[in-house]
């Protein structure tokens, strides 16, 4: 007989529900890219001059998934086996999926681009990455179901860059990081809340990288 646990895990939410502290990685900025404010991006780096209509293919890589630093210690703090290494990677390939999933869609219903399916038959590569995930519910295989209550699903940050196939140079770089929406009462995490909140927040990034790469002309 499955067991249902009904928790409110205290401390997952007070670190998922404070306030967003700087969480942007480290970009490495060649002189040829320029800072662009006021844009849907925490950070966002141009190349100077470059012109994204003369591009017509795009490989999406499917991104690296990082944890926040101590998730997993956090989530087995009062179960040892609530999540295992498994867990972890079951997590990171669906999100890696669902990103390139999510880009694929928006891009190529959004833009004059055609997503392809090796880099090598591309003029553009998009390199995503998401750091700093936070999921509430870690979603596990346990054989017996943690109900978790929580005003929000959890926050992650989103790194990438779009490289030139030709010449190998970073023509973008980006990085911004997202928080779940924020409720006021305590909400059962389900995993299709939570499948729906990541889908919510990688389509605005997509729609918002769609908005840069649509421009003719990035002005530096």
């Amino acid at each position: 007989m499955i067991k249902y646990l009904s928790l409110i895990c205290i401390s997952t939410l007070a670190l998922s529900c404070s306030s967003l502290q700087s969480e942007t990685a480290e970009i490495s900025i060649s002189e040829e890219l320029v800072l662009i404010p006021n844009n849907p991006f925490d950070l966002l780096y141009i190349q100077s001059g470059v012109n994204f209509s003369t591009y017509k293919t795009m490989y999406i890589s499917p991104p690296k998934v990082e944890f926040e630093k101590n998730w997993q210690r956090r989530q087995n703090r009062n179960d040892a086996f609530r999540v295992n290494k498994q867990d972890i990677e079951n997590i990171r390939n669906m999100i890696s999926q669902q990103l390139v999933d999510v880009f694929d869609r928006e891009i190529s219903e959004s833009s004059t681009y055609t997503i392809v399916r090796t880099p090598e038959d591309a003029d553009l590569i998009l390199k995503p990455e998401l750091v700093n995930l936070d999921i509430v519910n870690p979603l596990n295989n346990q054989p017996y179901r943690i109900k978790v209550m929580a005003k929000s699903s959890g926050r992650m940050t989103l790194n990438g860059e779009i490289i030139e196939t030709a010449t190998n140079q970073a023509l973008l770089k980006f990085s911004d990081k997202n928080r779940s929406r924020k409720h006021q009462d305590f909400r059962w995490q389900s995993s299709v809340r939570i499948k729906s909140e990541t889908n919510r927040i990688l389509t605005r990034w997509a729609k918002s990288l769609n908005l840069i790469i649509n421009a003719e002309t990035a002005e530096g």
